[in-house]
Parts: structure tokens; sequence; C-alpha cells
């Protein structure tokens, strides 16, 4: 997964407000360079953003969440085995922000986060 190649000390936020903005921003470039660039411009960098979970799957050694954004474009939160505590109580369509880093970018318009906060939105 990489993530502890990705420091954590520092955050530093990025200036696009969805997933959508981000992958447009990338989108710019010649197709073989989005993943490359990507990883240069934005990997290790936070992002807080909103939008209604879609699915949670329960891989072998992590949970996946699958977040469709408020303003557009699609991200996948990474949560620990051991965090599962902070998800439980989630489920499809719930309203959530959630606050990470960025530890990887799609050119197919997936952003994915690690270290993450979820916060379930009141309605």
């Amino acid at each position: 997964m990489g993530v502890a190649k990705v420091a954590a000390e520092l955050r530093q936020y990025v200036r696009e407000k969805s997933p959508k903005e981000l992958i447009e921003t990338l989108a710019q470039l010649p197709p073989l360079d989005v993943e490359r660039v990507g990883e240069q411009l934005y990997r290790g960098k936070w992002a807080r953003w909103s939008g209604a979970l879609v699915d949670i799957s329960d891989d072998d050694d992590c949970y996946s969440l699958g977040i469709r954004a408020v303003g557009g474009g699609f991200f996948h939160v990474t949560i620990r085995l051991d965090d599962r505590h902070t998800i439980d109580h989630l489920r499809p369509g719930d309203h959530i922000t959630v606050d990470g880093q960025i530890v990887g970018v799609s050119g197919r318009g997936g952003v994915d986060l690690v270290r993450s906060t979820v916060i379930l939105e009141e309605t």
C-alpha cells in the first residue's frame, strides 16, 4: 500500500475542492504522464472533501470506502482493520466528510486517501 512512505508530520492541503478539480488539473497533461505527475504534485498532501458513501468493502488487510464527492469526482479511503470502530456506524448513502492524506491519483478519475478521519454529517 505504500502508506509508510508518505510523510504525515506536516499537513499541507491541496487547493482543489474536490477530486474532480484535481483530475481536471491533471487532464491537461499527456495521458501517459498523468500518474507520474500526479504522484509528484499530490502524493503526501492532504485533502478535506465531503461526499456520499457509495460502498464499504473488507479487503485482507484494510477496509476501503468509496465516496462520490460533492463537487464531482470519486475518491477511495483506506482504513486500517484496527480502526473499524471509526466506520462501523456508516451506511451507503451517508454524507461524510473525510480529512485524509493522498497516497495515489489515477488518471482514470480516482484519488486514494489514507490516514483519514471520517466524520458522519448530520442531515
